[in-house]
């Protein structure tokens, strides 16, 4: 099943779930609670958090098989 944990911004991997709905500086909901993280979205993530440091998220992660298979089809 999935763990949940707060990670970094910078150590999201896709195919992980948004366990919270992730808001910017100018309260724009940037992604909604239970995306699923891809590329752009961790793309995004990082752009909007670049000049504030260390932002954690919480997320729901697979099994660690489950993200290398993610990222293969994200890729």
């Amino acid at each position: 099943g999935y763990e949940r944990a707060t990670l970094p911004v910078g150590e999201l991997k896709s195919g992980m779930l948004l366990d919270q709905e992730v808001v910017g500086l100018d309260g724009e909901v940037l992604l909604s609670k239970g995306q699923e993280l891809g590329s752009v979205a961790i793309k995004k993530l990082r752009g909007a958090f670049a000049h504030r440091g260390n932002v954690s998220v919480r997320v729901l992660a697979p099994p660690r098989e489950h993200l290398e298979f993610a990222e293969l089809l994200d890729a």
